[in-house]
């Protein structure tokens, strides 16, 4: 029995999936070296290997010319500080005034999607990233897995549209960072003309089933009592696990176009996630033009966008039938989609 719950422990330890978030929170800005030691985490995948100079040199020359900008706003729902960082793109063309804003997953940081925001940067789009609440330097606070932090992102998008006055916004996010797009979809998504779209990569449908594959389909009450406890003592929460439920708060009707991202083989969130969440869409036939679903095979979680360049034609497209996508990389799929949405 002692040694069921040692493994389950082990398990949340190895995927970082709910470690601490009690720690120390600076109040200072974020530097170049700062960046780079971030980067240097996400060196490698399990089947990729990333050039790691090319992303230091790029972010460390936008800084060194003055296209990084550092911000600070109080959120409207408790005056809980957010930072972030708006980034402008080398590239002069007519991306430059279409902000792409990037919400990070739980545990990470603005950085962790570091990726997706130096493709983006390439193709002249500018670049807004913040550390959610309770995560890097932003105020410490609960962490609600993007029930309050869709508000916060509600005043990230305000404060894009004042500031850096785009033509277009776009949203895109990770894990936690994905439901908190939906949790915002479901609330704003009628509010904001410049905002054309939503890219989730890995969302999570209903956090209270995840938690319950995540601790064994069999599962007895007494070993998800001690999971619970597990997850309060690691990740505090406001929020009943019930409560945590994008799939549930979904609008029946899209006015903007959405995108589902999801790697097959991820074991912190099963892809029936995204599954279910475009299923949930294509039950009123407005919204098909609306929504997309591709699969990336032997992707983990955060692992799409590595393994969808590593491994070529590896994309599964799910619209009416289950058919191989028309694209063979990550970065052909996201650049076209782009091209025709923005």
């Amino acid at each position: 029995m002692f040694g069921k719950i040692k493994k389950m422990f082990l398990f949340f330890w190895k995927k970082r999936v709910f470690p601490n978030s009690q720690g120390t929170i600076e109040d200072s800005e974020l530097s170049v070296d700062q960046v780079n030691a971030k980067i240097r985490d996400k060196l490698k995948t399990r089947q990729n290997f990333i050039v790691l100079s090319r992303y230091e040199t790029y972010f460390s020359f936008l800084k060194n010319l003055g296209l990084w900008k550092n911000f600070q706003i109080l959120s409207t729902e408790d005056s809980i500080v957010l930072r972030g960082s708006n980034i402008r793109p080398l590239v002069i063309n007519e991306n430059n005034e279409k902000v792409i804003i990037f919400c990070h997953g739980v545990t990470n940081n603005q950085w962790s999607l570091f990726y997706c925001v130096h493709l983006v940067l390439q193709l002249g789009y500018q670049v807004v990233i913040y550390d959610a609440r309770n995560h890097g330097i932003s105020g410490k606070s609960y962490t609600t897995l993007g029930k309050v932090e869709a508000y916060d992102l509600e005043d990230i998008v305000n404060w894009t549209k004042k500031y850096c006055q785009p033509q277009q916004i776009g949203l895109y996010g990770f894990s936690m960072g994905a439901a908190t797009l939906l949790f915002w979809l479901s609330l704003f998504q009628n509010q904001h003309s410049e905002v054309k779209f939503l890219i989730c990569e890995a969302p999570f449908d209903n956090f209270s089933a995840q938690f319950k594959r995540l601790t064994g389909a069999k599962a007895n009450s007494w070993r998800r009592l001690i999971a619970e406890r597990f997850l309060k003592h690691a990740l505090p929460t406001s929020q009943k696990l019930e409560d945590i439920n994008p799939l549930s708060a979904l609008p029946d009707k899209l006015s903007l176009k959405l995108l589902l991202l999801h790697g097959t083989a991820d074991i912190t969130i099963s892809w029936k996630a995204s599954y279910n969440i475009w299923e949930h869409f294509q039950k009123n036939p407005v919204n098909q033009p609306y929504i997309n679903c591709y699969f990336f095979i032997g992707a983990d979680h955060g692992e799409v966008p590595f393994i969808g360049d590593a491994l070529v034609g590896k994309l599964r497209w799910i619209g009416s039938k289950h058919q191989k996508s028309e694209f063979s990389t990550f970065t052909e799929l996201l650049v076209t989609f782009l091209k025709k949405n923005f």
